[in-house]
This record gives C-alpha cells, sequence and structure tokens, in this order.
C-alpha cells in the first residue's frame, strides 16, 4: 500500500515537472514570435521629413490572419494554384526596405494624387482653364490615373512609372501653354472639404443635397438651385464609381482651378517642404471649426454631411480634428502620398484592429467570406457616408491605423480590389461597393459575404479572385505584414 502510495506520488510530481517544462517552451516560442512578427512592420516616422515633428508611437502590427493556422493547414485545398497571383510580396523581405522610403528634396512631381492644371502665359502670369479646356484635359488625368491603367493591363506599367511626363507631353499637345502640378490626395480631399464646410456656414444650413433623393430630380431645377447656392455637393454615387458623372466633372473643374489659386503653384510644383503650410492651413480649419460655438440648427439632420460630421463630437459619424493625435494621422498621410515609394505603388489606408481582420468567418457558417474595406485615401465617402470614410475609423482610439503599399505591377493579382474611380468620384461614395477592399475565393459564393449579405442590387462579380482560400489568405498575410502604420 505505501509503496502504491510513493510510486503515485512520484508520477504526479513528475507530471508536474514535465507540464512546467512544457508552458515554458510555450512562453518562449510565443515571445520569439511576438518578436519577429513586430520587426515587419514599417513605421511612417521613418518615412516622414523633419516636418513632422512629433510622430506618434507606434506600435507592432501582426498579419491579418496568419494566426488562423486551420485556414492555412485545411487539408481540402489542393496546391495546384501555389504560384497563383505571383507578384505577392515574398514573406519576410520586400523590394523596397524602410531605408528606401524618402522624400524627395526636389519638386514632387508623381505620388498618390492628382495633378493640377493650368495655363501658363508667355508674361508668366497663370490663366484658369476654361469648362471646354477642362474636359479634354480631365480625359488626359484619368488616362494615366495609376489605378486606371494598371487595372487595364500590366503592360501599362511603363507608363504608370513615367505617367508625369506622359501628361505634361499629351497637355502641350493640347496646349503648349499647359503646366500640371501634382498635389497631394490628401490635401486635395481637405481643400474640398473646406469648401463644403464654408458652403453650408455661408448659406446657414446644411446643404439640402446631402438628401440622396434630390440627385434624382430633373436636372433643369436641381442646377439651377445648386448654381443659386454654388453648391459643392454635386454628385452621389453609390455604384462602383462613375468618372463621367456630371457632378464629379464639375466639381473636378472647380476644384482644379480653385487650387491652382489656392497654391499658387510655379511650372515646377512644390516640393514636400512646401507643400507642408497649406496641409497645416486646412488642418488648422478644421480644428478651429470643431472648437468653435455651435448653431445646432446647422448640425443636427437626418442626413449629415461634413459640416456635421467635423464639428462635433454628438453626431454618429464624428470626424472632426480633437487634438494633434488626429492632426497627426492626416500628417502621416500625406507624407506617404508624397513618399518616393508612392512612384511606383498604391497605398490602401485602413482604421481597424490588425489581429482581428480575416477574409474569412465561422459565422453564420464555417469559412464564411468576408470583405476587408480599403480606400486610397482617408476621406473618401466624407460628403454622404462618413461611416464609410477611413479617417472616421482612423481616429478610433480602439483602432490600429494604417496603409498597406501595392507596386503597380502586382496590383492585378494581387489580393485587392482597387477601384478606377477619379479622386473626386471617391469623395462622393456611399455604400458597399465604391471603395477597394480584399478579394473573395475563386469558389466563395458572392451572395454570402459578409456585411454584403441582402445587398443584391450590388456589383460582386468583381470581388472574385482566381485564387483558393488558402492562397488568398496567404497573400493577404504577406501585404499585411508589410503595413504602414499611421498612427
Amino acid at each position: 500500500m505505501i509503496n502504491d502510495l510513493m510510486f503515485s506520488r512520484n508520477n504526479l510530481l513528475n507530471s508536474a515537472v514535465l507540464g512546467m517544462t512544457f508552458l515554458g517552451y510555450l512562453g518562449y516560442r510565443m515571445v520569439r514570435y511576438m518578436n519577429e512578427e513586430g520587426k515587419k512592420t514599417k513605421k511612417v516616422n521613418e518615412v516622414a521629413t523633419p516636418v513632422i515633428e512629433n510622430p506618434l508611437p507606434i506600435s507592432p502590427a501582426i498579419p491579418a490572419s496568419e494566426a488562423k493556422a486551420e485556414e492555412l493547414q485545411e487539408s481540402d485545398e489542393s496546391n495546384s494554384d501555389s504560384d497563383a497571383g505571383n507578384d505577392e510580396p515574398p514573406a519576410g523581405s520586400l523590394k523596397m526596405r524602410v531605408s528606401d522610403l524618402e522624400i524627395s528634396t526636389d519638386k514632387i512631381t508623381m505620388g498618390q494624387g492628382e495633378y493640377i492644371v493650368f495655363r501658363k502665359l508667355p508674361n508668366g502670369e497663370r490663366e484658369q482653364l476654361s469648362r471646354e479646356l477642362f474636359e479634354q484635359v480631365y480625359k488626359i488625368l484619368l488616362k494615366y490615373a495609376p489605378q486606371v491603367m494598371m487595372n487595364e493591363s500590366e503592360d501599362n506599367l511603363p507608363q504608370a512609372e513615367n505617367r508625369y511626363e506622359l501628361i505634361r507631353f499629351e497637355l502641350k499637345e493640347l496646349d503648349p501653354n499647359l503646366e500640371a502640378v501634382f498635389v497631394p490626395r490628401t490635401l486635395y480631399e481637405l481643400i474640398f472639404i473646406r469648401k463644403c464646410i464654408e458652403e453650408d456656414l455661408e448659406h446657414g444650413n446644411l446643404c439640402p443635397f446631402l438628401t440622396p433623393a434630390r440627385h434624382y430630380e430633373s436636372s433643369e431645377n436641381k442646377e439651377a438651385e445648386q448654381d443659386k447656392r454654388n453648391c459643392w455637393h454635386l454628385s452621389y454615387q453609390s455604384g462602383l464609381g462613375d468618372n463621367e458623372d456630371p457632378g464629379v466633372k464639375k466639381v473636378a473643374f472647380r476644384l482644379n482651378n480653385l487650387i491652382a489659386d489656392t497654391l499658387s503653384p510655379s511650372s515646377e510644383g512644390f516640393t514636400y517642404q512646401e507643400l507642408s503650410p497649406f496641409v497645416e492651413k486646412e488642418i488648422k480649419f478644421l480644428i478651429d471649426f470643431h472648437q468653435a460655438e455651435r448653431i445646432n440648427e446647422l448640425f443636427d439632420a437626418a442626413y449629415p454631411g461634413p459640416t456635421s460630421n467635423f464639428a462635433w463630437e454628438k453626431t454618429v459619424k464624428s470626424m472632426g480634428i480633437r487634438a494633434d493625435a488626429d492632426a497627426q494621422i492626416i500628417r502621416n498621410a500625406i507624407t506617404l502620398d508624397c513618399s518616393k515609394m508612392a512612384h511606383n505603388h498604391i497605398f490602401l489606408f485602413r482604421g481597424a484592429k490588425i489581429e482581428n481582420d480575416c477574409i474569412f468567418s465561422h459565422w453564420p457558417k464555417a469559412y464564411s467570406p468576408c470583405r476587408l474595406s480599403f480606400n486610397l485615401g482617408i476621406f473618401p465617402a466624407v460628403v454622404h457616408d462618413g461611416a464609410a470614410s477611413t479617417y472616421y475609423y482612423l481616429r478610433m482610439e480602439k483602432n490600429d491605423g494604417f496603409a498597406i503599399p501595392v507596386a503597380f505591377k502586382s496590383l492585378k493579382n494581387s489580393p485587392f480590389y482597387v477601384a478606377r474611380s477619379h479622386t473626386v468620384t471617391k469623395l462622393f461614395g456611399i455604400g458597399e461597393v465604391f471603395h477597394e477592399s480584399t478579394k473573395v475565393w475563386k469558389d466563395a459564393d458572392l451572395n454570402k459575404i459578409r456585411k454584403m449579405t441582402g445587398l443584391y442590387s450590388h456589383p460582386r462579380d468583381h470581388l472574385r479572385s482566381t485564387m483558393s482560400r488558402k492562397k488568398l489568405s496567404k497573400q493577404v498575410d504577406r501585404y499585411y505584414s508589410k503595413a504602414i502604420l499611421i498612427k
């Protein structure tokens, strides 16, 4: 009996020692994993020039769904498509390292943004474009937009990487006096937002064309009222995005001439440092507006827009700049817009908890396809759907803020859908399909995509990839491992 008790006690002690040893090994592996994964995330303060004096604290990111081992180990997937989408970034490396992500000290001629075009007269004075001339200019600018060219064909890569010179060449053929100047997308968006707010403040009420139904009225009555108000809320984009929409083109025309007057560019354009004062002016406008005394009837509305959303924290879609942390997100976005990496990459912005992002869900059933939403800027949808605007999520304390770089050459075969929309088109976006997102695997049920269920009128075919679930998940993980944090 005593021997039996001694034997049992020894077994218990041995088991305890083994258990503690095993737990210690697991802890070591976990610490090592977290340390290695944290090294992969690129920090925006390593990209920024000294104009950003107080970069925000950066915490390491982990890949989007790499931790979901069951997806990567599933046995029902064949290895036949292991090379599908062969331009994805290799795990653990990137062609352009953090040390390569620079802002040129020269004039910036390419990046993520738009071109402002004006006529430079022989006497050196600038002249605004006529509406008729801008129509022709607009076609040239759209033709060489990277998201348009690289969606059409991978063969367009040389033109996409040399778009500034090609745009200048075609503009000079149209009119020898035309000049094109690069403006970062985020600054372009900020100026538009200010004009929307100034319009409402001038009239003492929110624009009636924030109401969706107003955009379906007869053109004659609608345009007369919009012209009288000098309205900026001229479009409503509930689909994939229509760059030929009359309201989009009218706003693009007015913004072109307004920004040319506001920035007073030379023919050579701006350096990053020269753009900084214009960015700070727009940020200060939004800070002052957020802190100003409120007139309730200006901001309580069934259809809030930029004026109500940037005014205070009581609106459902609050987007105001509360403190410098919010402003720093905008500055960081400008930095990416102007970086050398933006010459041949697009940046997909998102605000979310990185560790929760995954392209599938086990609800309502196993491996239900999910769609992760992104935007090419931080302010798309700012007019009609603030809760679809990236900045709305970026300013939430609980969320990570990041941008995923996608090389032009990889875009067509990447795990992301990228819209062909002009920046203005995206500003008027609303709903589920206007913005960028992850694709779904090749045999996924398009009618069962989470957050799109029931919205059967929305187009979905553009979201289907040629990859299996396993391959798609691996690609998304690899792109997430290169995420550049902006907060």
